[in-house]
């Protein structure tokens, strides 16, 4: 299983840097690669509607939370691990636009709702190798001035980044059925075969 040291380590690699043994060692790299990687982590599974990020689940209408208002006649309360909102349907799977968000509740006609919704974790349970490589890029990006000063190196490697991103974001965009949800359990099949090896 891929681990934050392991990204770290493709990182330094990217910054021609020797590979620490552990984040918590007390050089200049691993402190610095301690601070950024979860930053990394977070920034890059949160940005793309990645398969691997992708959860679904079902809600009910709350019975602690009523809208402010006649607009709407149910809330409803996002689940804990949403860092972003993907979309929002029916029971018949439609999409819908008739709902308002507030914080961290949704407003709605329907009883029953269910989200599409982006989630990371810094576990990196069976994360596809690509987008572990894109992690690391990003890691490294994000990391070279303070590391190397070489401000040519940093624009070689954001430059990496957006190439990535344009191109394992088409990808990945294949691997989704087009009118079917993405479930927790399939989203974590599709993710743990997608991808294998770095560029």
């Amino acid at each position: 299983m891929t681990n934050t040291l392991q990204i770290a380590n493709r990182a330094l690699l990217h910054l021609s840097l020797s590979s620490i043994n552990s984040l918590e060692a007390q050089t200049t790299p691993a402190r610095v690669m301690s601070e950024a990687v979860n930053w990394s982590i977070s920034a890059v599974l949160t940005e793309g509607d990645w398969v691997y990020s992708t959860r679904t689940a079902t809600l009910t209408a709350s019975v602690e939370e009523t809208p402010p208002d006649t607009e709407y006649k149910y809330a409803f309360t996002l689940p804990a691990s949403v860092d972003r909102l993907v979309g929002v349907l029916d029971t018949g799977l439609n999409l819908s636009e008739d709902y308002r968000m507030e914080g961290r509740l949704i407003y709605a006609n329907l009883p029953t709702l269910i989200v599409r919704y982006i989630s990371h974790s810094v576990e990196l349970v069976n994360i596809p190798h690509r987008l572990a490589e894109l992690i690391a890029t990003h890691l490294a990006a994000s990391t070279c001035l303070r590391l190397t000063e070489d401000g040519k190196l940093q624009r070689t490697l954001d430059e990496r980044y957006q190439f990535l991103v344009t191109a394992w974001s088409a990808s990945d965009a294949r691997q989704k059925a087009p009118k079917q949800l993405v479930t927790d359990s399939s989203s974590g099949f599709i993710s743990a075969h997608k991808g294998y090896g770095f560029i």
